[in-house]
């Protein structure tokens, strides 16, 4: 993804870069190079952005709209987690990302969705 200032500022405001929070030079050129491992992907109202038990192998910063995080029951009926906003600066799917596990959580976009993921 060719990076511009508005995306390396973004990432900045993410918890996962918050070494990086201060936009010093040298903050800029590493939050430059994690842009050029991001790839912007676009999802409709409704989409299923990660599937639960899926295998993790895209970590999303959500960069515009808003998803909601649902699990599933022993009796297998789903239900809400929690809705998220890009305006909380958030990511998901980290942590099957991060283990190379199967995702604990489905996600779906409640608006018109983009994300960076990288993979």
């Amino acid at each position: 993804m060719e990076p511009t200032l508005e995306i390396i500022k973004r990432l900045s405001k993410i918890e996962i870069f918050s070494d990086f929070a201060e936009l010093s030079e040298a903050n800029i050129k590493r939050l430059n190079a994690v842009c050029q491992c991001l790839d912007q992907k676009e999802f409709k109202k409704g989409d299923v952005i990660i599937r639960e038990g899926d295998k993790g192998d895209e970590l999303y910063i959500l960069y515009d709209g808003a998803v909601q995080i649902k699990g599933k029951t022993p009796h297998d009926e789903e239900f809400a987690i929690i809705d998220l906003d890009h305006k909380q600066n958030v990511f998901f799917g980290e942590l099957a990302f991060i283990d190379q596990d199967r995702c604990s959580a489905s996600v779906y976009a409640k608006t018109d969705c983009k994300t960076l993921s990288l993979s």
